[in-house]
């Protein structure tokens, strides 16, 4: 470890210090941020430069048998690896430890940068919380700004310039009804449905039938998960965001249905979870894969709930 901190005060000495930050699993609730704190204490914060249909198939072939959110990370991953000195991995799930009701089956939610570590040869991997919350973050940064630099005060000054950013980024308010369209509530991981790249075409699918979508990230994260403790306490942060958010978002008089998307490969939990969801909501609702739609089975659907 000593070695290892010597090795990455050199690296910032000789200003070679790069970071990379891998822009997928919900990197929008965090990532902005994380660049911007990175690049005020003089780390260059890097990107990765492939497409995002280039890392899928880096990350498939590299973990076929993964969910496809993971496979995307991977694939930004393994692009960085080469060219930095570390890489910050989000952590979805705070505090969660491997004893955590869900832990043992969805061992990539409560500890992703432990799973990367022990399956591929990366960089040192810097754990953030892939959510903007003064206290957390700023304990997290003073920590990994002080391992970079060496420098507390420059660190602190970056801080005080950043504290304004360091609050939920506000969700502005849905088109609740689109003409020619039903509208439903589409309801899927958090990390699935967050990344552009991997929903579009789920998206797609529903606009061909008439189905205007209104996604489950719509809830206000914080009352999503208040929602989701008084379901299941026990559940894993982000698990009681998803179950929260379907809930109050079926609740609202527009949606007329809900759509259910898994992903294949994905854990048992998580398609358990969506259906328990699915059971426990009073909505007429359909369940998809991703990756494989069935058109025929989403049309009758759109028609079941058509005004």
């Amino acid at each position: 470890m000593q070695t290892n901190a010597l090795q990455i005060k050199a690296k910032h000495e000789e200003g070679f210090m790069r970071i990379g930050i891998p822009d997928s699993i919900v990197f929008g609730r965090y990532g902005t941020w994380w660049t911007t704190f990175l690049e005020t204490i003089d780390v260059e914060a890097i990107r990765p430069k492939a497409s995002f249909a280039d890392s899928m198939r880096i990350g498939q072939n590299a973990m076929p048998e993964e969910a496809p959110t993971m496979q995307l990370l991977l694939g930004r991953i393994l692009e960085l690896a080469t060219e930095v000195e570390g890489l910050l991995i989000p952590d979805v799930n705070p505090g969660a430890e491997p004893g955590t009701r869900g832990a043992a089956v969805e061992p990539w939610l409560v500890d992703l940068a432990t799973m990367l570590s022990q399956r591929f040869s990366l960089p040192t991997l810097y754990k953030v919380p892939a959510k903007l919350e003064p206290s957390q973050t700023t304990a997290y940064a003073v920590r990994i700004g002080q391992m970079l630099t060496g420098n507390a005060q420059l660190v602190r000054r970056a801080l005080d310039r950043l504290q304004t950013g360091l609050k939920p980024i506000s969700i502005p308010e849905p088109i609740w009804q689109l003409s020619g369209h039903t509208t439903i509530g589409l309801v899927a991981d958090p990390v699935l449905l967050e990344q552009a790249f991997l929903i579009e075409p789920v998206l797609a699918a529903l606009k061909a039938v008439q189905l205007h979508a209104i996604p489950i990230s719509v809830i206000a994260r914080d009352r999503a998960t208040e929602e989701g403790a008084r379901i299941n306490p026990h559940f894993l942060e982000i698990n009681r965001e998803l179950v929260g958010a379907a809930k109050l978002l079926a609740a609202k008089a527009a949606i007329r249905g809900l759509v259910y998307v898994a992903q294949p490969f994905a854990d048992s939990q998580r398609k358990f979870l969506l259906q328990r969801s699915s059971h426990n909501i009073k909505k007429p609702s359909v369940m998809l894969e991703w990756g494989n739609l069935d058109m025929e089975q989403l049309q009758t659907f759109a028609a079941s709930i058509r005004i």
